[in-house]
């Protein structure tokens, strides 16, 4: 049986497109669902393409409804009848009509261009009866152990996720959403001054518009290290709610704990996200912390035996590789004592 022809394949990609744009709009969408959208989207380059221009629609779509209807008179007076293009018409119109017209003309215009895009473009008994979404794109990245991984989303912006870390994303007309479930990623934000980059890690807020910067999470800690331009970062837990958020710019890091202030620390800009390349850098950041983190990269279990062990502040850089080697250089270093059981757990406690 001979193969389906391209132009068959494209119009069932469009048809499955709107099919998931729809669906995608729910409220609450399953992580199993949002896995079978991404499978769906790499299973063929065309599906992306149909994705991508339904995204395109959206927002052609969002400036026609902010746009006033044209009157029953700008209607009347309209005569353009379909025999040239768009661009000749209005050409042909600018010697005869006032300025007040042409205004008009190019309102309507830009409306009915973007709803003869959408019927043409998608499944329009689905699209019109249920309505577009106020979203352009969803969609959720993880990482395990070890491994990392950099996409490039709708708006332009890249986001490197480290390992064993988890990201959701959703792309809004009005703000673009990421949440931060666990790890760390580095974000490299396009500029939209219209639509605000918020990324959420637990209670922390980071506010960005384009910029360059890095969060890691670990638990109610959160650590924000800005490369380019500047942050908002604020804290909405229960024990600081009427705090002001606070602004890092490039070249520092803050650190956002519970019940503590937000005070940022400089930081050389080339030390941000180090972690890309191979390398954790820590300035006078608690071992419990770093321990944490290089969790992600360790397939050890390292346990910290007592607070006062955890309290102990690291500064300096780990290669990921290496993990083993830094572990046994903590004692020469820091009050703590290193044991390794036979099963492989390794245990920091203080040193007595």
């Amino acid at each position: 049986m001979d193969e389906m022809a391209p132009g068959m394949k494209l119009d069932t990609a469009m048809t499955q497109a709107a099919e998931w744009l729809l669906e995608l709009q729910a409220r609450e969408v399953s992580e199993k669902r949002i896995a079978a959208w991404q499978r769906w989207l790499m299973d063929d380059v065309r599906n992306r393409q149909a994705f991508d221009r339904l995204q395109a629609l959206e927002e052609h779509i969002v400036a026609a409804r902010e746009l006033p209807w044209p009157s029953d008179q700008e209607v009347a007076t309209d005569h353009y009848d379909g025999s040239v293009p768009v661009s000749t018409w209005q050409r042909r119109q600018s010697r005869t009509v006032s300025h007040a017209s042409r205004l008009s003309w190019a309102r309507w215009t830009v409306i009915t261009t973007a709803l003869a895009a959408t019927v043409a473009g998608v499944v329009a008994h689905v699209a019109f009866e249920v309505g577009m979404p106020s979203f352009l794109h969803r969609t959720a990245l993880e990482t395990g152990i070890g491994e990392l991984r950099r996409t490039r989303l709708a708006d332009g912006s890249m986001i490197t996720v480290d390992g064993n870390s988890r990201v959701s994303i959703d792309l809004k007309t009005d703000q673009r959403d990421v949440v931060l479930e666990r790890g760390e990623a580095f974000f490299e934000v396009a500029k939209d001054p219209n639509r605000p980059f918020v990324v959420r890690a637990g209670t922390t807020a980071i506010k960005a518009v384009g910029t360059a910067f890095d969060v890691r999470r670990a638990g109610d800690d959160v650590t924000v290290s800005v490369a380019e331009g500047i942050v908002e970062v604020a804290d909405h837990s229960s024990e600081t709610p009427d705090e002001p958020p606070a602004r890092v710019g490039a070249g520092h890091q803050v650190r956002v704990q519970p019940e503590r202030t937000i005070s940022p620390v400089s930081l050389s800009s080339d030390a941000v996200a180090t972690w890309r390349a191979g390398q954790r850098q820590y300035v006078a950041e608690p071992l419990s912390g770093v321990v944490s983190d290089l969790s992600r990269y360790s397939k050890k279990k390292i346990i910290i035996a007592d607070d006062a062990a955890g309290q102990v502040a690291v500064t300096g850089a780990v290669f990921e590789r290496n993990i083993d080697t830094w572990l046994k250089s903590l004692e020469a270093a820091l009050p703590v004592q290193v044991k390794e059981g036979a099963d492989g757990t390794v245990e920091i406690s203080t040193k007595k």
